[in-house]
């Protein structure tokens, strides 16, 4: 996993450092709301005993899982992943942050730099996003990152939205629309973070 930068973020490769920030995340109610298909919310310490996990993953060759973090100050947001998700064929897009991250378009910009850098440095041939149909936000992020609802998906019981796009439509997007995602040329805001 390389390390990117955008306008305000440094996406690194999740190390272990890291594990604590994921595990609060990931026993979050409010991050869990649509994640927990069929189980609890883990507590914290049930967190920190499956995040390993989140290394271990499958991912197509240079991708995998990225620590989201303010690019000046190297604050942990969340994270953003392509991987292979279990035996379905879909290379996954994904996003968590912390929820007070939330609302200052950290997802949008990770995004859209995972989704470049899948895309145009590792050739990937697709993304896909498989996200709850009551989690507007995360399916915001999606679309703003130029994947489009495709159909649903069933996942443990659950129909999922499935939002995908292939890499010559998102070479189209970037072109036609002028969807500007190279390293500091996000077309977000340059606040600092």
């Amino acid at each position: 996993v390389k390390t990117l930068t955008s306008e305000r973020l440094r996406l690194r490769p999740v190390t272990k450092r890291d594990f604590s920030a994921i595990a609060a995340m990931d026993s979050d109610p409010r991050v869990m709301r649509y994640l927990c298909l069929k189980s609890p919310v883990p507590s914290y310490e049930q967190a920190l005993e499956e995040v390993h996990s989140i290394l271990d993953l499958r991912a197509p060759s240079g991708g995998g899982t990225w620590a989201i973090t303010c690019r000046t100050t190297q604050t942990f947001f969340g994270w953003v992943w392509v991987v292979l998700l279990g035996d379905v064929p879909y290379i996954d897009l994904g996003y968590r942050l912390a929820p007070k991250f939330w609302g200052h378009g950290y997802a949008t910009e990770a995004g859209r730099q995972i989704a470049h850098h899948a895309f145009l440095d590792l050739g990937i041939p697709h993304l896909t996003a498989l996200i709850h149909p009551l989690n507007l936000a995360s399916a915001r992020v999606a679309e703003k990152v130029g994947l489009s609802l495709t159909g649903t998906v069933d996942t443990l019981g659950t129909a999922l939205d499935c939002y995908a796009v292939s890499r010559s439509h998102y070479v189209e997007l970037v072109s036609s629309e002028g969807m500007i995602v190279v390293p500091g040329l996000s077309g977000v805001p340059s606040e600092d973070c």
